[in-house]
């Protein structure tokens, strides 16, 4: 909704965000934060290096929110040719 000017508060248009796609602000940001750990990991930045630049916890937390948000953990989204 870039460029458009809603006649409703931004309070409003997030509430009616929220009841159609039960995603809050959080969530999506959760969301775009795994897919930057996608994209680290799969230009072959090791996992702790991403999960401290992205600033999870730790390599379980990173892990957890890989499984939740894309389904895949970080060992089947490094590249093959990096592993060992």
């Amino acid at each position: 909704i870039q460029g458009y000017t809603p006649d409703i508060s931004v309070r409003s248009l997030q509430y009616r965000f929220l009841r159609a796609t039960g995603l809050t602000q959080k969530t999506i940001q959760q969301i775009e934060r795994a897919h930057c750990a996608v994209s680290l990991l799969e230009q072959g930045t090791s996992i702790l290096d991403t999960s401290f630049k992205l600033g999870y916890f730790d390599q379980a937390h990173l892990t957890n929110s890989l499984k939740h948000f894309i389904g895949k953990t970080p060992a089947q989204i490094i590249p093959k040719s990096t592993v060992p």
